[in-house]
């Protein structure tokens, strides 16, 4: 079973200070898979809102953007 790193959102402003999307994705011959149910209970247990389970559409509360 694979693994998912949630981030803050302050980890946003790095990955697009290294280059964002067109930024070349990492080198790797292993693609790690993770159970939708698992992502989703990560991403709740990392205080994000989640919108959908799966595919897993998260966001930061706005709160937690603001600093509250």
């Amino acid at each position: 079973m694979g693994s998912l790193d949630i981030y803050p959102a302050t980890t946003c402003a790095r990955a697009v200070a290294s280059g964002g999307c067109a930024a070349p994705p990492p080198v790797s011959d292993f693609v790690a898979a993770v159970d939708p149910e698992d992502a989703c209970q990560q991403a709740i247990d990392a205080g994000l809102v989640v919108h959908r389970a799966y595919p897993l559409n998260c966001e930061t509360s706005i709160p937690a953007l603001i600093g509250v």
